[in-house]
């Protein structure tokens, strides 16, 4: 009688399958757990901002903590309902009309085909219908991305919906989960892990009061340029900037991409204004008020912080990116602890 361990080639077939299958499954599951793992600690960072914010607006006006959680929860949703009521309208309508928009650049491209055809030197060098064609399909196939763009997304919305629902109950009794989590170490270790957790608290919460002041000195900047532009959708692309801000060094490239597309449908000088609007944003940002805020606040140093966004955005993509500035932030304040507490032993 056989069994499933037998020798025979079947048998050992059959095992190397599900051998095969078994490390599939166990690889998916990891992948699938490591994300898990970032929309928790996003989630706690997010967690971590709603508490500050609640406790500072129950400072001021002597509130009690759940009233004022939920002030700041409502205003942070009204503000994103505001934002995307204005905003996503505009973009439906905008790539509703994407096969306009690529028939229009096909006939100018012919046009210009023919100017090219029609001057003889110029045809000897080129190929006008080899060109023509090149650049339709690049610039099908770059609308064609656009659109994936803005179709996941809904997908990205979704993960934000997720972790703010666990933030909101992590912000709810924020003690209770700390004492939990102190709680899995062991008793010796306790006070330790404790004390690590309220410097990391503290760090973070710093980097959040730094990077927001940041965000809404660079919202308002942006959204007064673009009104003296006369750029369409200047609320929410100034919006979309001060949000994008919150990743240091690729937000305000990623907030660019945007504001070019808008300015793209009205002429080419407008691109040019805007381009120069950004990269005056960028430059007062970068040298002027992010200097002056975490010189006062919290430092990272900025080529340290390009190296993590690096990493952690090829490893983990853009759940990497947004991660990677306030993992920084903990760490350098749990190495100022470390090493003032090696200091004063």
């Amino acid at each position: 009688m056989q069994t499933f361990f037998s020798n025979t080639f079947p048998s050992r077939l059959l095992q190397t399958l599900l051998a095969i299958l078994a490390l599939g499954g166990l690889a998916y599951i990891a992948i699938q757990s490591l994300t898990i793992l970032l929309l928790l600690i996003f989630s706690v960072v997010l967690a971590v901002g709603l508490s500050s914010l609640s406790q500072l607006l129950k400072t001021y006006t002597r509130i009690p903590y759940t009233a004022a959680l939920f002030g700041v929860l409502v205003t942070f949703l009204g503000a994103l309902g505001i934002f995307f009521s204005y905003l996503i309208p505009a973009v439906v309508q905008e790539f509703s009309q994407a096969d306009v928009l690529i028939e229009q650049v096909n006939t100018t491209l012919e046009d210009i085909s023919t100017q090219i055809a029609g001057n003889s030197s110029l045809s000897a060098s080129f190929n006008p219908e080899q060109v023509v064609q090149t650049l339709q399909d690049r610039g099908s196939s770059i609308v064609s991305g656009v659109q994936s763009i803005f179709t996941s997304t809904f997908s990205v919305l979704l993960n934000v919906l997720i972790m703010l629902v666990i933030a909101v109950y992590l912000a709810l009794n924020p003690r209770q989960y700390v004492q939990g989590f102190v709680h899995l170490f062991p008793k010796k270790d306790q006070l330790k892990v404790h004390s690590m957790m309220d410097t990391a608290n503290h760090s973070l919460q710093w980097w959040l009061l730094a990077r927001l002041s940041s965000m809404l000195i660079i919202g308002l900047l942006t959204y007064v340029g673009l009104l003296i532009l006369n750029i369409p959708l200047a609320f929410s692309l100034a919006v979309l900037a001060g949000l994008l801000s919150f990743i240091p060094n690729l937000g305000p490239v990623l907030s660019f991409v945007p504001a070019l597309l808008v300015a793209i449908t009205v002429s080419w000088p407008t691109v040019a204004s805007v381009a120069i609007l950004y990269i005056i944003v960028q430059v007062i940002e970068s040298n002027v008020i992010t200097p002056t805020i975490e010189k006062r606040m919290v430092s990272t140093p900025p080529a340290l912080l390009l190296a993590n966004q690096v990493i952690l955005g090829t490893v983990f993509g853009f759940m990497g990116l947004l991660l990677a500035a306030p993992l920084m932030a903990v760490s350098i304040g749990l190495w100022d602890a470390h090493k003032k507490d090696t200091s004063d032993n």
